[in-house]
């Protein structure tokens, strides 16, 4: 079964009126080949296009056979830019013919149905016209390759983080599944991805011909609930409503559908309740409910977007602070104090320890160093950010059922950082204390910028 943008109302009467001829570029055209790389990304982008009113752009890119799904779109600028896109010969009826009064278009084409001969490989034509001026125009051009059934995951954890189109950095989504402590049988909230935190850090363990899909945090397994709701329940090797296929292209995961082997159903957030639920798969469509497996580099490149993260306390309005001899609370808006990069923590010199468990914190104003405590409970700073130094490392603990507020755990000493004797000034010192204690001024949210 194909499916693809309609075409618009002018080629729709053309065709009622039997129209003779149809103006097209030719192969005479200069074509300006786009070359995409066969990689976690399978698209290429253009930035900064321009023309004048009537002026057109002409580009060319090619796909493999058994593609699921083509994009091709531009977007952002100013003005009008038309595009169409042909297959195989500029001079056939275009697949997409798009006139917005905009510059931002799309155009897909999907190949869902898996008893279809595979998609034939392709050369696609595509034309940027001007309909009036237009100018630092993004043109985007990629494909999802065939999807198949992936049986060579890592044993590895990953964070499993909502997608929109495919050609969108993976990175970049923004929310993941997660289990919030003491919460079994109900659907999965709608949740924030975070770079760490094992309530939000699964295994995939690989049965006879599918998946198990087991959460860190308490090793319970996902599982197809009444209703159609994803929870988490206590792992069963014979519920086959725990069994998951993982549909993606071969020998990458960063857009995958995560298909329930009893329900042949997939994995997706309900619009309205915003809870995790069982929808059809839709695949190859421009909507397929598809999501990120993170790795530990990709988790990595989440909690340092642009120029790293920091933890704002829940008590009051400020943020975790260092001058990189003291710790204290500052003004969120103070970049230089507040942001800093988490590296994972290593066992030894060549042994990583999982992100999700240990990290190292680097100091706000000089990166070269990390921030710690030592055997007498004191926050120290250490140059050049020995990731195997015990004094460094700290976990995140999810703090009761509250998704979005942590503990921040040194894990030598098993104390917590708190504001010193609950302030929330400006100024307050942050030391060790008891983890076991509640207060908001214990508790902190990750921010990621």
């Amino acid at each position: 079964m194909e499916f693809r943008s309609f075409p618009n109302k002018s080629l729709l009467a053309c065709a009622a009126l039997a129209c003779a001829t149809f103006s097209a570029p030719t192969l005479a055209q200069t074509w300006n080949n786009i070359l995409i790389e066969p990689t976690e990304a399978y698209f290429h982008t253009l930035t900064g296009l321009q023309q004048s009113a009537g002026g057109k752009l002409y580009y060319s890119f090619t796909t493999p056979i058994g593609i699921t799904q083509l994009r091709v779109e531009t977007a952002g600028g100013s003005g009008n830019a038309n595009l169409k896109v042909f297959r195989d010969s500029p001079n056939a009826v275009p697949v997409c013919d798009l006139r917005q009064l905009t510059s931002n278009e799309v155009c897909t084409q999907g190949w869902s149905d898996p008893n279809d001969a595979k998609t034939a490989a392709a050369t696609w034509y595509v034309e940027v016209s001007a309909a009036s001026p237009f100018s630092d125009v993004a043109l985007t051009v990629g494909y999802l390759p065939e999807l198949v059934a992936l049986d060579h995951l890592p044993d590895m954890p990953f964070a499993i983080a909502r997608r929109g189109a495919f050609q969108v950095d993976g990175a970049l989504a923004g929310d993941c599944l997660e289990v919030p402590d003491g919460v079994g049988g109900i659907a999965l909230p709608k949740t924030t991805c975070v770079p760490v935190g094992a309530q939000q850090t699964w295994h995939f363990q690989m049965r006879e011909d599918n998946y198990r899909i087991q959460n860190v945090q308490g090793g319970r397994c996902l599982a197809a609930g009444e209703a159609n709701w994803v929870v988490v329940a206590d792992c069963n090797e014979l519920d086959d409503g725990q069994g998951w296929n993982v549909l993606g292209g071969a020998k990458s995961w960063h857009y995958v559908v995560l298909q329930n082997v009893l329900t042949k159903t997939c994995v997706d957030y309900e619009p309205g309740t915003k809870a995790t639920s069982l929808v059809p798969c839709r695949l190859g469509q421009a909507d397929m409910p598809a999501w990120n497996l993170r790795g530990l580099g990709a988790r990595f490149k989440e909690g340092m977007a642009n120029d790293g993260s920091t933890f704002s306390l829940i008590a009051g309005t400020l943020c975790l602070g260092d001058n990189r001899t003291t710790a204290y609370l500052v003004d969120c808006a103070d970049r230089t104090a507040t942001r800093r990069y988490m590296y994972p923590a290593w066992t030894s010199a060549d042994n990583l320890d999982y992100f999700e468990k240990d990290f190292v914190m680097q100091s706000g104003p000089d990166k070269n160093w990390c921030m710690g405590a030592d055997a007498n409970d004191n926050i120290v700073f250490r140059q050049w950010c020995e990731m195997s130094d015990p004094d460094l490392r700290w976990q995140v603990d999810l703090f009761s059922t509250k998704s979005s507020e942590w503990k921040i755990r040194h894990v030598r000493q098993d104390k917590c950082l708190v504001s010193k004797n609950g302030g929330i000034v400006a100024g307050t010192p942050i030391v060790l204390d008891d983890c076991s204690k509640t207060e908001t001024t214990t508790r902190w949210r990750h921010v990621a910028y």
